[in-house]
């Protein structure tokens, strides 16, 4: 019987779950200090980090987000911490460089940033998140545009504890099934 949940995504990443739940399939990207706490599943999507500016901002390119604060969907997230210079990626490309001086504007979530800007919000000039969740915002009517190439992809996996007892099995028997998905 599976029941399904939806932890904090702090929880999630730091590990040690305690039983609480057993696999994360929650868009988790696979970045070396999550592998210090948790097993992955070979990717299963790259996902696009792209950057959007206000239209009050006038930003129009990535070097124009220098010294500006870029809003994040929590601190936990790929976003800050390669706006940060934290971020180290696996089994994935290497990122672009981040804006000289640019910092995250960390909110709880990434919809909360497209939110802030449509309420007339002025505390960040840019968002950086999917391009997923970009292109819904900008199609919502969200006043912000597209600036420039993605700035790095994220390669996503299913997590899993790694302080559960043979997790390999449970890890094998997933990848087992991405990879028929990926067949079919």
């Amino acid at each position: 019987k599976v029941e399904y949940i939806a932890p904090d995504f702090a929880l999630v990443v730091a590990g040690s779950w305690n039983d609480r739940w057993d696999m994360s399939v929650g868009s988790v990207t696979i970045t070396q200090a999550r592998k210090d706490v948790l097993d992955f599943t070979r990717p299963y999507a790259f996902n696009p980090a792209q950057f959007a500016s206000t239209i009050a901002s006038g930003i129009t390119t990535i070097d124009g987000f220098a010294g500006q604060k870029i809003c994040t969907g929590g601190a936990s997230t790929t976003y800050q911490q390669w706006l940060e210079g934290t971020l180290v990626l696996v089994d994935a490309p290497a990122p672009a460089t981040p804006p000289v001086g640019a910092t995250a504007f960390p909110l709880e979530t990434d919809q909360l940033c497209a939110q802030s800007v449509q309420s007339g919000r002025a505390d960040f000039t840019g968002w950086l998140s999917s391009s997923e969740a970009i292109d819904a915002a900008l199609k919502a009517g969200t006043p912000m545009q597209l600036v420039g190439d993605p700035v790095f992809y994220e390669s996503l996996g299913i997590a899993f504890d790694n302080t559960v007892e043979d997790n390999d099995s449970s890890v094998a028997a997933v990848n087992a099934i991405l990879d028929e998905m990926r067949a079919d």
